[in-house]
């Protein structure tokens, strides 16, 4: 199957009075409907899908701690979003390294997301954005954590993490799988 620049598709080697299924797929979109069947013979013609944003984007633009623009402020947008993936980007204006320095615990990630630091300007080879903990304190094992993902399918990449006294990174039960890089 192939799709033009208007999304329109068209099929090659059909056989003509066999049924066939068509199922859109693509990881920014839900299709309404999900499917929908023709014959080749007796039902050519156009099938239509209305596509929906299946993601929503938030973007943090500065290394404050709250307020718009923030990584505590696109978590807590992220959290009360009901789209079924939300994607948290970075667009900080300056020179890297851009540092956050959260003052206080940010939120869990309580709904699946996935925390890109590769989108923010600079990125090539190794993290721009760090998330530095040592501003939080506290004692090992009661010291805030840092990023906390409770929902499977979140990720996190592109991101420098360090400093937390306790985990930089806390996995929920539905979140189970973690791959480090270092470089």
């Amino acid at each position: 199957v192939t799709t033009d620049s208007d999304g329109r598709f068209s099929f090659r080697g059909l056989v003509f009075g066999e049924d066939y299924t068509v199922t859109p797929t693509h990881d920014d979109f839900v299709f309404t409907p999900t499917a929908q069947s023709f014959d080749a013979l007796f039902n050519p013609g156009l099938l239509i899908f209305e596509a929906t944003a299946n993601s929503g984007t938030f973007v943090v633009t500065t290394t404050g701690d709250s307020g718009p623009g923030s990584l505590r402020q696109a978590i807590l947008d992220a959290n009360s979003s009901t789209l079924p993936l939300r994607r948290i980007h970075f667009n900080i204006p300056g020179t890297p390294p851009f540092r956050i320095a959260p003052q206080t615990a940010l939120p869990s990630v309580s709904k699946t997301t996935h925390i890109d630091g590769t989108t923010q300007a600079g990125f090539s080879s190794g993290p721009v954005v760090e998330l530095d903990g040592r501003a939080l304190g506290g004692a090992n094992g009661t010291a805030p954590k840092g990023l906390q993902l409770f929902s499977s399918g979140s990720v996190v990449r592109g991101l420098a993490i360090f400093g937390f006294r306790s985990d930089g990174i806390v996995l929920g039960s539905s979140a189970r799988r973690c791959r480090r890089r270092r470089g």
